[in-house]
């Protein structure tokens, strides 16, 4: 159903003088100190600690009724409005930026809720602790050393950070990202979130038996799915999961469906978008599509070698075999998401469009006679906008470090390991622990129980919830159909990779459209990651929806900057409702 554009909301011109290092000082993150803080005075627990930055769903509490929609931002009147005259474009610049900032900070403070493992499990075992000092024999992390991390993020100094102990020789990947300010767009703390599900959820069983079947499918190719012993074991385990929250038949998980979401045009054709079929050029250089094939092997399979990487150490990288192939397989698109930078993928989907891609109907310049677009609605505004979107990973990081922690699969493929071997007191839930079939599947082929990773040292050292290359993903995916007609069908002849990935064939049984093969991007960049191992479903799902409501408020904040008659920009969002802009 369409949405109709807002109302003006018609902000006032005045408004209270804004002192940014005051604002800043005001929002700090505690008033407890250090010797607080070590001492335990007040008897609050670690994330209760961190309470304004390190959510806590029983600390942080609503002061305004904050909403995640608010109306259409102040325009200029048409008197004001001058694009020749200097001093009065002086003028409507500042009112243009003071509206943006005024709407943003008229929404309210959210109110960031967690899932409540921190508060719950005083052995966190619940939360990330990768480079921490680990225990050798439970592989669970040392207080102290997780109780320091508490305290830096809480004071947001940077010695504190510092000063963290180390469990080898790894560094946490930038754990001050997410305090930065941003320009334009929405705040990092100002995009409302569903939490990650809780260790012992039904939802966290069902969401980490879809990473096991993922590791032991790595090398089957998409197009055996309906056939393959494993897959179609993989497919009726994961249907009889309480907490499974993918795409179903009724309940019925079919071979469209496994590893896929319900977003428009992902169930539909190879689990692979065409984009990555494509060939594209760069500078004028040709670039094949073809990849590094990733070498058949796994990392982390035993428990020392797990405490190791916990503790930080252990070589870096996912190993090639040699030869180049066309993605195929699970493997192949977690070598894939693993490949990119941020925001890469996203510029080569837009140079095999370029002026040639079926342009959105609203565009001004769609049937103009005598102007084509460039600076504004054109491919320099594109580029400009998907290189503005890194920000996204502000976003990400904020939620990661200063809200929720989450663990990574590889570390929850520990505590299940613990359970099955040494009768660990874990709550992970039983439709994974006694009912699955999945974890034989692993001890068959690896020895142990936990969750075989492609990177030689796991995941990354920063908390898992959201994913950065989720919300990337919804970004730059939300601004292309935007830009692009994405109810057009697919302009170029589809295709799929042959099982060895050698060679790309026809494919000719659905109609594939432009938005489809768009979703289907954001859905091979993001849950390729889970592929790999260091990924949840939630990480992306909720990560997506994270980057999709950034990209609609910067747009939003540039639709008053036009000089050309613009209707708004229409989209359709992930989960299936159409909007405009």
């Amino acid at each position: 159903m369409e949405k109709k554009s807002r109302k003006n909301a018609g902000y006032k011109e005045t408004s209270p003088t804004i002192n940014p290092e005051k604002e800043h000082q005001q929002a700090h993150y505690s008033n407890l100190n250090r010797r607080e803080f070590m001492s335990g005075v007040g008897r609050v627990t670690g994330a209760a600690l961190t309470a304004g930055v390190v959510g806590s769903s029983t600390l942080i509490t609503s002061h305004s009724n904050a909403t995640e929609t608010s109306p259409e931002l102040a325009q200029p009147t048409k008197n004001e409005k001058s694009f020749v005259d200097g001093e009065k474009r002086r003028k409507v610049s500042f009112k243009i930026r003071k509206n943006a900032a005024l709407d943003e900070r008229n929404r309210g403070v959210i109110d960031h809720e967690t899932n409540g493992d921190e508060d719950e499990y005083p052995n966190r075992i619940g939360n990330f602790s990768k480079t921490l000092p680990h225990d050798s024999v439970t592989g669970e992390v040392d207080p102290d050393a997780y109780n320091a991390l508490l305290h830096a993020l809480n004071s947001a100094k940077f010695d504190d950070f510092e000063n963290i102990p180390a469990g080898g020789r790894g560094s946490l990947i930038n754990p001050m990202g997410g305090f930065a300010y941003n320009l334009e767009g929405p705040d990092n703390a100002a995009i409302k979130i569903n939490p990650p599900p809780t260790l012992a959820s039904p939802e966290f069983a069902a969401q980490l038996a879809e990473l096991y079947w993922m590791a032991c499918l790595r090398d089957v190719p998409f197009s055996e799915f309906s056939s393959h012993p494993l897959a179609l074991a993989a497919q009726t385990d994961l249907s009889k999961f309480s907490g499974y929250t993918g795409p179903s038949d009724q309940g019925v998980i079919g071979p469209q469906d496994l590893f896929r979401t319900s977003y428009r045009g992902v169930r539909t054709g190879p689990m692979v978008s065409q984009f990555l079929y494509l060939p594209f050029s760069f500078d004028g250089i040709a670039i094949d599509p073809m990849i590094d094939a990733p070498a058949q092997e796994d990392f982390v399979t035993d428990f020392a070698t797990w405490v190791d990487v916990q503790n930080g150490n252990g070589p870096r990288g996912i190993p090639t075999d040699g030869t180049k192939v066309y993605p195929r397989t699970v493997r192949d698109l977690g070598k894939v998401a693993g490949s990119d930078t941020i925001n890469s993928v996203y510029f080569r989907a837009m140079q095999i469009f370029g002026f040639l891609g079926p342009t959105d109907a609203a565009n001004p310049y769609k049937n103009a006679a005598r102007q084509i677009p460039f600076a504004t609605f054109g491919l320099g505004h594109l580029v400009e906008l998907i290189g503005k979107v890194h920000k996204g990973e502000r976003h990400a990081w904020w939620q990661k470090w200063n809200v929720h922690r989450f663990l990574r699969p590889e570390a929850a493929g520990g505590r299940v390991h613990r359970i099955k071997t040494d009768g660990a007191d874990y709550p992970v839930h039983d439709d994974l622990i006694m009912r699955s079939s999945v974890l034989d599947h692993i001890h068959d082929k690896f020895g142990s129980y936990l969750l075989p990773q492609m990177f030689r040292n796991g995941a990354p050292s920063h908390p898992s919830f959201v994913a950065g290359h989720a919300i990337s993903a919804g970004a730059c995916v939300t601004l292309m159909k935007a830009w692009y007609d994405e109810n057009a069908e697919w302009p170029f002849d589809p295709v799929e990779a042959t099982p060895d990935g050698q060679v790309l064939i026809p494919y000719v049984s659905e109609t594939l459209t432009v938005g489809g093969e768009l979703n289907k991007l954001a859905h091979n960049l993001s849950f390729g990651r889970d592929m790999s191992g260091v990924h949840w479903r939630a990480d992306n799902i909720e990560g997506i929806r994270q980057g999709e409501e950034l990209a609609i408020r910067i747009l939003r904040e540039e639709k008053v900057t036009y000089a050309e008659n613009f209707d708004g920009f229409t989209l359709t969002k992930f989960d299936g409702e159409t909007i405009i802009i």
